[in-house]
């Protein structure tokens, strides 16, 4: 049992003498003859610097969870917008884009010296012109690229006698009509056609009838789509429905094939009368 002096926080008799003899057994392992500690003894020096770096790092829990957990930040450059310059020609402008005006200088301006085409509807100043013209001229004006074709085409002179018809008979260019086909055709879905618009047999069949009758393109008539027909032998449309040209009773004693055609042809027939009347039988015209 300790003593009441041991419970006062001082040392027993017994202890101080265990302690002087262990402190004296360790002075005579360590100490010289100088009474100097020995270096290979001598705990080593470290620097503060250098211990501070040895030491373990100490964070509470929740640093070290957050730290596990956190996804690190990567510095993503914001996109930047680059102005990519697309190739130009002559003029100056984008080969890609769209120009509007002269065809030349790829300017809008000074519309009143601007030439439209009639074949192609492209658009060029009189002095952009090679060789420029000192005036606009009078009566249509045809590009170089096209005006090869346009008096190739009127070598026969038929563009000019159809200017000179009156307007009476031109003004059914392009109306859809019931025209008679004939023997097992009956009233067929027609359209009145331009011959300015035509090439070959068509445009020489129209030239020898010009004034006196129509040429009529029969819709979906693959075998003789052109004939030439009076006024008498023309029907409107409106008057045809009331007429019930529309049911198609010849066409349908020509056969079943015929009546299939026949419906084709109204089909057709219907969706050009809708359009506007400049519009009707481009896709029949467009390569003339």
């Amino acid at each position: 049992m300790a003593s009441s002096s041991g419970r006062r926080g001082d040392f027993s008799p017994d202890s101080k003498k265990m302690m002087e003899r262990t402190m004296n057994q360790w002075d005579d392992n360590v100490g010289d003859s100088d009474g100097a500690i020995d270096q290979k003894s001598k705990p080593p020096v470290v620097d503060k610097a250098r211990k501070a770096r040895l030491q373990p790092r100490v964070t509470s829990r929740s640093n070290l969870v957050a730290a596990s957990m956190s996804i690190p930040e990567v510095c993503v450059p914001a996109p930047s917008k680059q102005l990519v310059m697309s190739p130009t020609n002559v003029a100056g402008v984008p080969s890609g884009d769209v120009v509007e005006g002269c065809k030349v200088c790829h300017r809008d301006i000074d519309h009143p010296n601007l030439l439209l085409c009639e074949s192609c509807n492209d658009e060029y100043h009189i002095y952009c012109l090679n060789p420029p013209l000192q005036s606009v001229p009078e009566g249509d004006f045809f590009c170089d690229k096209c005006k090869r074709t346009h008096v190739t085409r009127d070598d026969d002179g038929l563009d000019s006698l159809v200017s000179a018809l009156p307007p009476l008979y031109t003004s059914r260019f392009g109306e859809i009509v019931w025209a008679a086909g004939g023997a097992g055709f009956g009233w067929w879905p027609a359209c009145v056609y331009d011959p300015r618009l035509t090439v070959g047999g068509a445009r020489q069949l129209a030239r020898k009838n010009l004034g006196k009758k129509h040429l009529i393109y029969f819709f979906d008539c693959n075998e003789a789509p052109f004939t030439v027909l009076g006024d008498h032998r023309l029907t409107t449309w409106e008057e045809g429905f009331i007429e019930e040209y529309d049911l198609g009773k010849a066409a349908k004693s020509g056969g079943k094939n015929r009546y299939i055609h026949f419906e084709r042809a109204l089909h057709v027939a219907q969706l050009e009368h809708g359009r506007p009347i400049e519009l009707r039988m481009d896709w029949n015209h467009m390569d003339v």
